[in-house]
């Protein structure tokens, strides 16, 4: 089935004469971790960049982040606020929000409209708009995602969005990142993965899937050959972005699993400009 999918793919590149691809973005998931290597991250975006980061569970570094947003002209900032990915794994270290929750637990409690944990997801939002006031310009689009991969029922879902929108909007766009189903009203609807079904307003991210560049194997079993990204961001060329994101965004090196926090594999310089390649659209 990949096979053909991918036959498919080339079939309709070589039948169209002008391809619109999208201004592709990257998920610097890590950003704000301490050893992130912020100088070489930087210097392969494009003029106007696009990234992704994930808050809190990689550090509370924001240097860099900082320094992205003091770039002159355009760009896109999405801020994942709450890792559930790592709830669903029973991963979450101490410092992250939903430690000490389990996925029922947290479901029911939103449903429910627990003041107690509501008063704590607003303490912990208050922190990302407090940098946001700082740090934030004009010229900047701001999309404020409330779950990495979501595992929360809709229900659940329209309480936690509910409570971002009233935090982060006018400002900032709300982006919806279930690990499946289907929009909400009022929301980007974000999906990741190398196919994922997206209709507009949507955000499409690699994540998990790691990209096979010539010179650089990719690291996860799950992979997109580096010649089939063209496809991949012309497909979701109608997206605020197509993401393109690789193991090292994550601090993901061969072996076990390490906590997000003492991770040091992020991309060589040589591993950037591979990607940056296809941010600039040089293929």
């Amino acid at each position: 089935m990949k096979v053909l999918n991918r036959l498919l793919h080339l079939l309709t590149f070589f039948l169209v004469t002008s391809i619109a691809y999208a201004d592709t973005g990257v998920g610097y998931y890590a950003m704000l971790h301490k050893d992130w290597p912020c100088k070489n991250s930087l210097s392969i975006l494009p003029q106007n960049p696009h990234i992704s980061v994930l808050w809190n569970t990689f550090g509370k570094d924001t240097k860099c982040l900082s320094q992205f947003l003091s770039r002159a002209g355009g760009k896109t900032l999405q801020i994942h606020t709450v890792n559930e990915v790592c709830q669903r794994n029973k991963r979450c270290g101490d410092y992250e929000f939903l430690s000490n929750l389990s996925v029922s637990d947290y479901n029911n409690k939103l449903i429910k409209r627990n003041e107690k944990l509501l008063n704590r997801l607003r303490k912990y939002h208050l922190e990302i708009l407090s940098f946001l006031d700082r740090n934030l310009t004009p010229d900047t689009q701001c999309i404020i995602s409330p779950g990495l991969e979501s595992n929360l029922s809709y229900p659940a879902a329209r309480v936690l969005i509910d409570e971002a929108t009233k935090m982060f909007s006018p400002r900032c766009q709300i982006s919806w990142n279930p690990l499946r189903g289907g929009p909400i009203p009022n929301t980007i609807h974000e999906l990741h993965g190398e196919n994922p079904r997206l209709s507009p307003p949507c955000i499409a991210n690699l994540d998990g899937v790691d990209i096979d560049f010539k010179g650089r194997p990719a690291i996860l079993p799950q992979s997109i050959w580096q010649d089939d990204l063209k496809f991949f961001i012309k497909d979701y060329s109608k997206c605020v972005s197509p993401f393109l994101w690789i193991a090292e965004f994550n601090g993901i090196g061969r072996g076990g699993f390490i906590d997000p926090r003492q991770r040091k594999n992020f991309p060589s310089l040589d591993t950037f400009k591979k990607v940056g390649k296809y941010l600039n659209k040089d293929f």
